[in-house]
């Protein structure tokens, strides 16, 4: 009994790791991380927008390139909407 008293706190701080340590391993095997980086998948992103050109504001490149953009995003299941600088009409 004089053995728990001595060490009381560094028990119920061991305990206290214990418990989020499991928790956090709970949380990581219900929610696994869903994304994975492809660095093949990015460089072909930038190989599609370096084709249309130079995406100058307001060139076809520039409305293309926001298309592609949206599409890939949409695919991925991600709901893309371009916001309209003040004073525009269409981006395109």
């Amino acid at each position: 009994m004089m053995v728990i008293r001595k060490y009381r706190s560094s028990i119920l701080v061991m305990l206290g790791a214990l418990i989020i340590a499991l928790a956090v391993w709970v949380v990581f095997l219900i929610f696994p991380h869903p994304f994975q980086f492809n660095g093949q998948r990015a460089y072909q992103d930038v190989l599609a927008q370096v084709a249309f050109g130079p995406r100058v504001p307001d060139s076809l490149a520039h409305a293309e390139a926001i298309k592609y953009i949206q599409n890939e995003l949409r695919k991925a299941g991600w709901q893309a909407q371009y916001n309209l600088p003040p004073g525009k009409d269409s981006p395109f």
